[in-house]
């Protein structure tokens, strides 16, 4: 049988260089690198403020923080996905 892989990424040689050369800044985490990803993220969607997050999951916390999802509120969500959808959804 053929195997159909899920997910598939390609990692450069630039991406490679510029992961070193971030984790070797003396902040990586809120640092220069940071703020010029969010600013190019603030000029390509033509808004004010962005954040980036660590994970997918923190993304999918603040997101649902800020459409103000409740208890009881019904989320509808396709069957194929990440079991952090769900768990994020079932925190509200």
């Amino acid at each position: 049988m053929k195997l159909i892989p899920y997910g598939r990424q390609h990692i450069s040689l630039e991406d490679i260089s510029k992961v070193v050369s971030v984790l070797k800044q003396d902040v990586i985490t809120t640092g220069l690198t940071v703020q010029k990803f969010e600013k190019k993220i603030n000029n390509f969607l033509k808004c004010k403020y962005s954040t980036v997050c660590n994970s997918g999951t923190s993304a999918l916390f603040i997101a649902f923080q800020s459409i103000n999802v409740k208890k009881n509120d019904v989320v509808i969500m396709p069957s194929i996905n990440f079991v952090a959808s769900y768990n994020i959804a079932k925190l509200f």
